[in-house]
């Protein structure tokens, strides 16, 4: 990396762009391996600045930069290279399946990432007709995955089912292990959420984790010690050392690597295990860091996750006022998202809020209506709490 950025540098002063351009886009290339994600995005966008004037060449390098957005939750960034791909192809006098199907799973991918499942699966669909086209296996699976990642972000659990299997499916068939990892993971995630059993579950999770740790896939390993704990917390185990031993691990190596969409993850999880604990001033620190990262992005979903969390922390420190306004308007954001399966922990708290105020007006008609939402989910766990 550093010797390819410093033959980029000399290139680059001396005019010869087209030389720096080649060693700009190898340093960023290596950066990302090596999880420098910072420096890889800088690097991509000096490769950029020097590019050849060719619209496919910039095409190409966008899609590979988008990478970097993801790791380091640059959303902003993220959709501005989705719009700049989708003009270069307008411009363009044919038709690039290849390309078009490359944008439509970025698309997918993007809109799973702040919580648009809609707009995922539709995207994603667009990703599957074109990759039929090509018949390419590789590309069908990564675009049933984000068709399937789509449906769970609506809380349509049953219907996300076959099309992670197809993702699978196509994954195995391509020699694809990291989509296979990934689906797997995912997969046992619809079953931590669905009722699925815990033996099941944990058989997805260390078949996915196999397949991390054999390729090296220090991101993935992090998120399925992150799948672990919550697993543990799930079934109700209440082995919190466990717990925060399994988030702590996830934590250590998604802040190795830098990625910032499993750090906040597993901080908010950190929370949620410290407020059961009862260690309410380690939980708020932690919810603390978890909204730091998340809430640079205004548009992602996941932070009003956490808002109802630390709702959640409030309501079991007793200051009842300070908990409904944050889980009132953390519950109102989930349902216009149609996120409903983490509007149902969220009402549900909503709920016991009302109650413990002595509002039981308002809150038999919170939990009579966390029940609708519930129905379809197979969600045992909050169809009893309710």
């Amino acid at each position: 990396d550093e010797v390819a950025g410093t033959l980029a540098m000399h290139f680059a002063q001396a005019g010869a762009s087209d030389r720096a351009f080649g060693y700009y886009r190898q340093a960023a290339e290596v950066a990302f391996s090596q999880s420098a994600v910072t420096h890889a995005e800088k690097m991509f966008d000096a490769a950029l600045d020097h590019a050849p004037q060719d619209n496919w060449v910039r095409f190409d390098l966008l899609h590979e930069q988008a990478r970097v957005f993801y790791s380091a939750m640059r959303h902003e960034r993220w959709r501005q290279s989705l719009e700049e791909r989708k003009q270069l192809l307008a411009g363009l006098a044919g038709e690039d399946v290849g390309r078009s199907m490359k944008l439509h799973v970025d698309r997918a991918h993007y809109a799973g990432a702040i919580g648009d499942g809609r707009a995922s699966v539709d995207a994603a669909r667009d990703a599957v007709a074109l990759a039929e086209r090509l018949a390419d296996d590789a590309a069908l699976a990564r675009a049933y995955q984000h068709m399937a990642f789509g449906y769970w972000t609506q809380s349509r659990m049953a219907e996300s089912v076959p099309f992670f299997e197809r993702a699978v499916a196509y994954a195995q068939r391509a020699g694809e292990r990291e989509i296979e990892s990934t689906s797997l993971v995912t997969y046992a995630a619809v079953g931590m959420f669905s009722g699925m059993p815990t033996q099941a579950i944990r058989e997805l999770l260390m078949r996915s984790f196999a397949i991390a740790e054999a390729r090296g896939d220090k991101r993935k390993m992090a998120i399925i010690y992150n799948k672990y704990g919550y697993l543990r917390a799930a079934a109700g185990l209440a082995d919190f050392d466990l717990i925060e031993a399994d988030y702590q691990q996830g934590l250590a190596l998604t802040r190795e690597i830098g990625h910032l969409h499993t750090e906040e993850i597993i901080l908010s999880n950190l929370g949620v295990c410290f407020t059961q604990k009862g260690d309410y001033r380690r939980a708020r620190e932690y919810f603390e860091a978890c909204l730091s990262v998340g809430e640079v992005n205004p548009d992602y979903w996941r932070t009003f996750v956490a808002r109802h969390h630390l709702g959640a922390m409030y309501m079991q420190m007793g200051q009842l006022a300070r908990a409904r306004a944050l889980v009132q308007k953390a519950s109102d954001a989930l349902n216009a998202l149609g996120n409903h399966h983490f509007e149902v922990k969220a009402r549900c708290d909503l709920g016991l809020i009302h109650q413990l105020s002595g509002d039981h007006r308002p809150a038999r008609d919170e939990l009579a209506r966390t029940l609708d939402l519930i129905a379809g989910h197979g969600d045992l766990r909050f169809a009893a709490q309710v």
